[in-house]
């Protein structure tokens, strides 16, 4: 009786819930007037739930009053089994999931029973997080799996989606990609797309984790967007989404959509304050501009998270923000510092049993030996990288791994095992290229088959239709063929209105016929008019770009004030919003702009006209020193682009760099705005740090550009450069060619005649874009004194 009647007020505590507005106002109600005191504690419980997303302090204070009724309560499973569930779930979200796995062990415990199995799959998915989390993956599947039929068995089909999606996410990082498949096909066979948006966007974004390994960027972005969706639907957590739609657009080489999507999930990570995806968010913006080489920004945004660093509660987070951070003070050669977060993520994927990024983790602490010059260190920690990478089959790691091994040993002098490694690398490497390469042709392909079998399994449907029909129709005349005569008269009636409707259709098709043809003349017509409006357009551009050259700074002038140099200028198309100028100044030295205008093609080209027109004209106000000059014109650019109607002048203008050259007395003197100057002496570089602001509007435009004068020696090599050539995209990754990189480049064509430089260079780039879309204007011009 007693149980009857706890039953009865239970469902009278939800009828009254559901009927309230408020389901908090409903449960306080109860909670305030029953007097039953499971009922009571069952109460208090929900109030602590469906509070715990509003007010944690309040839904904690609710079950810690549960708690100390607790022992009044053991032989009700049903309530002693949720109250573990729930502390053990309160305990997981505070990142304590050691002191989680006991409650869920007391809670499975206390579960057991045919009346209890929705709670039982509960603590088993609980249990499944919270081991996952503390880096005890196996067993994490093994409660995953436990968990999903009985949610199935009982009508929750929400947790089995979520489970499943869970499983995909573990399975993904194994390289298990037949069971990311199965569990994918299982979830989406039984999920509900209205009311289940939470969990699908969830199993589209792991998903979409598989074909990204895969280098099947577009379909892995298909997925992702999918999964941002369902999200945007429900209002569900969209940072990991919105960071990894920012990262697969990288991939694809779209880095403002990936700038957008990456800033907007380290915005609402932050909005969220939640430590775990605080990190991976900034990590993943942080290694945006790693990806175009500005480190030092990169370590900017990192400064902003490292306080949650944690080594015990979200070890993958850690791990993927230490990564990032290893990156940077690599390449910014604070070797001490990327050695102590290289360790530290050896550490955590260890922990965590996150093999692909332990393979990962070895190639980085490898790559700071090989900085340092420990070149058998390097080694060692590259081969024990290449045992688990063909331990896991992640064929890139293999392949990076055979590179560097390559190189390493290279430095060595063992070039016996160098040639080894390198001839595995570059078989591997045709492979994998090849294989990325027909990556869409293999998809489309698919596409096509599957298409093909659909309509050739239509096809034999309808003629196995057909043959039935024909056999019933032999039947039926064998057995009414006392009526063939009346068929035939019908038959016959049936041919005659056949042929009257053929025709009226023969004369239809012939006028449609007669339509579809006027229809294709005008067609053509308009394509005439479009080919000739086009050649118009090409015209008028090649024509810019006559007037354009005519303004850059001429051979002879060039000549008869520099002693030996090259230009290599190398516009994205027709016309550049690149340029190169130069004068003569009133105190008989002689001035090189080296300049990159706001964008390209005829945007740019028109605002390279605007930016030597002002620099012109500082020029004939009498400015003679670098940085006056730049002020002037700065100052003329910004006053011009207001009178667009404008507040303040819009933000464009230049990046550029301006030396003034005084060869008698073995001085220069410059001024660079955001592009450096470059100085190789003794086959050492000098770099000359520019002005991080442009020439045009800027926060800083009422800040003066800094004069700088530096001695220079005979055989002295001074480079100027745009952005164009390092941040092409190109070589084996199809990542930026880099700043580094090209000063090695630099260093070692250096000691060439210039002209053999200049074609160095662009074989070079040539080389590195390989048939990838040049993705800017590119100049460099070199000086020897």
């Amino acid at each position: 009786m007693k149980k009857i009647l706890f039953t009865l007020l239970v469902i009278i505590l939800f009828s009254q819930a559901k009927a309230q507005s408020n389901a908090i106002d409903s449960l306080l109600y109860l909670y305030k007037t029953t007097k039953n005191s499971e009922i009571k504690q069952y109460v208090t419980l929900n109030l602590s739930k469906e509070l715990y997303r509003r007010n944690k302090d309040s839904a904690n204070i609710f079950l810690e009053l549960a708690g100390k009724n607790y022992h009044n309560f053991k032989p009700n499973k049903k309530i002693t089994s949720y109250y573990f569930y729930l502390k053990a779930y309160f305990l997981s979200k505070i990142y304590d999931h050691d002191a989680a796995i006991k409650y869920c062990d007391s809670c499975i415990i206390n579960s057991i029973g045919k009346d209890l199995e929705s709670q039982l799959a509960d603590c088993y998915f609980s249990k499944a997080v919270s081991l996952y989390n503390i880096g005890n993956v196996s067993q994490s599947i093994t409660y995953f799996k436990k968990a999903i039929p009985i949610f199935y068995k009982t009508g929750s089909r929400k947790n089995a989606v979520n489970g499943c999606s869970n499983l995909i996410a573990i399975y993904q990082d194994m390289n298990l990609n037949d069971s990311c498949e199965k569990y994918f096909n299982k979830a989406i066979s039984i999920a509900d797309t209205v009311e289940d948006c939470k969990v699908l966007a969830r199993l589209y974004s792991n998903m979409s984790a598989l074909f990204d390994k895969n280098h099947k960027f577009q379909t892995s972005l298909t997925y992702l967007m999918t999964a941002l969706k369902y999200a945007d639907r429900c209002d569900a957590n969209k940072i990991n989404i919105l960071s990894n739609i920012g990262q697969g657009y990288m991939n694809i080489n779209n880095y403002d959509k990936a700038e957008y999507y990456l800033r907007e999930s380290y915005y609402l990570a932050y909005k969220l304050n939640q430590p775990d995806y605080i990190l991976e968010s900034t990590a993943a913006y942080a290694l945006f501009y790693q990806n175009l080489g500005d480190f030092r920004e990169a370590l900017t945004i990192l400064d902003t998270a490292i306080k949650y660093i944690d080594t015990t509660n979200y070890k993958q987070s850690s791990a993927i923000f230490c990564r990032t951070l290893a990156w940077s003070y690599t390449e910014l050669n604070e070797l001490n510092k990327a050695n102590y977060y290289a360790d530290l993520n050896i550490k955590l994927r260890t922990q965590s049993e996150d093999y692909n990024g332990l393979a990962e983790a070895y190639q980085y602490k490898a790559y700071i030996f090989y900085k340092e010059k420990k070149y058998y260190e390097a080694i060692n920690m590259y081969l024990k990288g290449l045992d688990l990478a063909k331990e896991i089959g992640n064929s890139i790691f293999i392949k990076n791994y055979y590179q560097s091994l390559y190189k390493t040993y290279y430095e060595t002098k063992n070039y016996e095992r160098a040639s080894y490694y390198s001839n595995l690398y570059i078989e591997m490497n045709d492979s994998i290229t090849s294989y990325i390469n027909s990556t869409i042709n293999s998809e489309l392909e698919a596409k096509y088959n599957s298409d093909k079998k659909e309509n050739e399994i239509k096809l034999l449907n309808e003629t196995a239709k057909f043959n039935q029909l024909e056999l019933d129709k032999n039947k039926q005349q064998r057995i009414f063929l006392g009526i063939a005569l009346a068929l035939s008269l019908f038959i016959i009636i049936f041919v005659v209105f056949s042929y009257i409707q053929k025709r009226k259709s023969a004369i239809l098709i012939t006028k449609q016929n007669e339509e579809l043809q006027i229809q294709k003349d005008i067609v053509e017509s308009q394509k005439l008019i479009v080919e000739e409006h086009q050649k118009e357009i090409l015209d008028s551009i090649h024509y810019a770009k006559r007037i354009q050259n005519s303004l850059l700074a001429s051979d002879e002038l060039l000549k008869s004030n520099l002693p030996d140099y090259f230009v290599f200028f190398q516009p994205k198309d027709i016309v550049s919003g690149d340029f190169y100028w130069a004068s003569s100044l009133k105190n008989n030295q002689f001035a090189l702009v080296t300049a990159d205008s706001t964008g390209h093609g005829v945007p740019g080209a028109i605002m390279s006209i605007l930016n030597i027109a002002c620099l012109n004209e500082a020029i004939k106000e009498g400015y003679t020193l670098p940085n006056e000059i730049l002020n002037r014109t700065r100052k003329e650019i910004i006053s011009v682009l207001k009178r667009d109607g404008s507040a303040d002048g819009g933000k464009d203008g230049m990046d550029c760099s301006l030396i003034s050259f005084d060869l008698q007395n073995n001085e220069i003197s410059y001024s660079a705005a955001n592009n450096p100057i470059w100085i190789i002496r003794n086959n050492e570089i000098i770099e000359c740090i520019p002005d991080k602001m442009p020439v045009g509007k800027h926060d800083k435009d009422n800040v003066s550009f800094k004069l700088h004068t530096i001695r220079v020696e005979k055989n002295d090599v001074i480079y100027t450069l745009t952005d164009g050539f390092p941040d092409q995209f190109g070589g084996p990754k199809g990542k930026k060619f880099k700043y580094k990189p090209l000063q090695q480049l630099l260093l070692s064509v250096v000691n060439e005649p210039m002209e053999t430089q200049k074609q160095m260079l662009s074989d070079a780039l040539n080389s590195w874009k390989g048939d990838l879309e040049q993705v800017d204007d590119v100049t460099i011009i070199g000086v020897r004194v």
